[in-house]
């Protein structure tokens, strides 16, 4: 999961760069709110898997104590 969301960012970096490079020279600006915007939706959306997956953790240990 952990490397799947490494390349993912990878390759939106990458793209992202390839964007920069080619149309958002001109305006810089508009370049760095646009990434600025999309690291952030990549980190949300980090940090919903990590906390879902806490939860599941937290469910399975509380079911492992319901057995005893």
């Amino acid at each position: 999961m952990l490397n799947e969301f490494k390349i993912k960012k990878y390759l939106v970096n990458t793209f992202l760069e390839g964007l920069y490079n080619k149309k958002m020279r001109n305006c810089w600006w508009l370049g760095e709110f646009f990434i600025l915007l999309v690291i952030n939706k990549l980190y949300f959306v980090k940090k919903g898997v990590l906390e879902r997956r806490k939860v599941f953790k937290n469910k399975r240990i509380i079911l492992i104590r319901r057995e005893d």
